[in-house]
């Protein structure tokens, strides 16, 4: 793919949700863009690394590459928001968390993003 250029890795107009387009920098690192029909991309500060032709997300709190999926871009975009511009602390950040239902836990329904706050 060449500098400026936008490759679109989900259409987003299939369910009228943004179109995600990975650009290219002028230093060859690479970002994710939001691109919502009809408005001005947004920048995501999200860069994806490609292994075997598939697109993966770094995530800061779980420490390990995910899978490439529009929700994980926008998790980890929230994720950034709360520790770089808020100061939250990763420790008191949790992904995907299992969850109790009728005393029994499961990993079957879980909460996306979690934090755990303390009073002062």
């Amino acid at each position: 793919m060449a500098q400026n250029e936008a490759k679109v890795l989900y259409p987003g107009d299939v369910k009228g949700r943004p179109t995600i387009e990975l650009r290219i920098n002028s230093d060859g690192s690479n970002e994710a863009f939001l691109a919502p029909s009809g408005a001005a991309p947004i920048a995501t500060g999200i860069s994806l690394t490609e292994k075997s032709g598939k697109y993966f997300v770094y995530c800061r709190i779980r420490k390990k590459l995910m899978k490439f999926k529009p929700e994980e871009i926008v998790r980890q975009r929230t994720i950034n928001w709360l520790v770089d511009e808020l100061g939250y602390s990763e420790d008191h950040i949790g992904v995907e968390i299992g969850v109790v239902i009728g005393g029994l836990f499961t990993t079957n329904q879980q909460i996306s993003l979690s934090m755990m706050m303390q009073r002062k």
